[in-house]
């Protein structure tokens, strides 16, 4: 009977304790994607873990501050290489060639 009660109790604590370590493991996966989308100051553990399906909605909903960061990268990338390109210098001649 003594071991009965025992593992009834175990049971009903492993029950209870179940969703809350699934919730845990979800919200820190969520923050995982937080931190890959380039946003790790967001708190996403905590608005998951939390505020459950909203949190998890404005992870989803974060755009990819890396790619923006590419993005701008690659615009830079291109100016300097337009800066670094040197005219070359026309004449009154060549620019009379090209009206006729």
């Amino acid at each position: 009977m003594f071991i009965k009660s025992i593992l009834g109790l175990l049971l009903v604590v492993w029950v209870l304790t179940l969703p809350f370590i699934l919730w845990y493991k979800i919200a820190r996966k969520f923050e995982q994607i937080a931190i890959a989308k380039g946003y790790p100051d967001v708190h996403a553990f905590a608005m998951c873990f939390w505020l459950g399906i909203i949190g998890h909605l404005y992870v989803i909903a974060l755009p990819n501050a890396n790619l923006d960061n590419r993005v701008v990268q690659h615009q830079k990338e291109v100016l300097d290489a337009l800066q670094n390109l040197k005219p070359e210098k026309t004449t009154n001649n060549q620019i009379d060639e090209c009206d006729e």
